[in-house]
């Protein structure tokens, strides 16, 4: 006769019974999976290693692969419906590539007064100025004077 057993994981890698799945826990997955740059998991994995169900697991992977919204139009919209004055486009090199543009001008239309984009514009920096970036942030900038002008913009 053929037995199933069930180990818990360990107490350092179960989450409270409380938090629930799409809030603080992937919080939780995002911060212990930044601490260990270079793994690569399955999802089979994952679901062992915090204890997630199969529903779970997909919500939190498909989180935090996510490259934001589908569309600038669904960007421009959720930015409006936000209330805030400012936003940054982040995203991939090569969705910046297509997609960087028209994601600036649906955010000024949308009633933006500060466009941000994080990466180098590269070639691009004249066409993403006129949709609308103002201020691209990449390393190597000076952090302290980037975050001045910032302040004195959003004032």
């Amino acid at each position: 006769m053929a037995t199933t057993s069930f180990v818990p994981a360990p107490p350092s890698r179960q989450l409270p019974a409380h938090v629930a799945p799409g809030g603080p826990r992937i919080d939780v997955v995002r911060r212990e999976f930044n601490e260990m740059p270079g793994m690569r998991l399955t999802r089979a994995q994952i679901r062992r290693l915090w204890n997630l169900s199969s529903p779970e697991c997909d919500e939190v992977v498909d989180a935090l692969i996510s490259d934001g919204y589908k569309t600038p139009e669904d960007a421009a919209a959720a930015f409006k419906d936000s209330g805030a004055t400012a936003a940054c486009i982040c995203s991939s090199d090569a969705i910046n590539a297509t997609l960087a543009e028209p994601t600036a001008k649906a955010l000024k239309a949308a009633g933006a007064k500060l466009v941000l984009m994080a990466g180098r514009p590269g070639d691009n920096e004249a066409a993403l100025k006129t949709a609308g970036v103002d201020q691209f942030l990449f390393a190597g900038t000076d952090a302290v004077a980037t975050l001045k002008a910032l302040q004195e913009k959003l004032r």
